[in-house]
């Protein structure tokens, strides 16, 4: 079953964008690097969490999953 999906020109445009940034750095560089920077900072700021460190974690989470789907692609 083929599904016609009709793109805005703004969503176009930022999938264009996010395929050159995989060919620059493949998802699997960048998710590596991700990881890096987050368990970093969790190594460095142990009592210097921000208020709305649920929200940022959960973001980091997510990304994560994308690079992970991007990947198999």
């Amino acid at each position: 079953m083929k599904t016609d999906i009709q793109l805005t020109d703004k969503q176009t445009a930022l999938l264009n964008q996010l395929e050159k940034l995989f060919e620059f750095a493949p998802a699997s560089n960048l998710s590596k690097s991700i990881h890096e920077v987050f368990f970093n900072y969790l190594l460095n700021n142990k009592d210097l969490f921000p208020d709305d460190f649920e929200t940022i974690v959960s973001d980091f989470y997510f990304l994560i999953l994308f690079m992970r789907g991007s990947e198999m692609i």
